[in-house]
């Protein structure tokens, strides 16, 4: 296991065009600490094996974490997220598209 920070991207209402729709922005947040972890033979067999392979599983405080988080930023690259399970203490994110 490793610690690492990630930039969380949140969209926000920038304005609107003539027609009224909502022109949003990625706005990126403060980092926050992450804990890049292993899959575990048991998230394997929950959520099949091609999650290790296209895939990494993140922890966050849960504190830090929000849920209006659209992608995060990791390594100079933007990743698509999705939450595996939200606790008390921690979040389990899975980062999706990891190559």
């Amino acid at each position: 296991m490793r610690y690492d920070k990630i930039i969380p991207i949140k969209l926000v209402a920038n304005s609107t065009d003539e027609l009224g729709n909502v022109i949003e922005e990625c706005v990126k947040l403060e980092p926050i600490m992450c804990r890049f972890t292993a899959w575990t033979a048991e998230d394997i067999t929950l959520y099949g094996r091609e999650c290790a392979k296209t895939s990494k599983k993140v922890i966050v405080k849960t504190g830090d974490f929000k849920e209006d988080f659209e992608r995060f930023i990791i390594a100079d690259k933007e990743f698509n997220f999705k939450v595996l399970q939200k606790g008390n203490r921690w979040t389990v994110i899975e980062v999706l598209a990891w190559k």
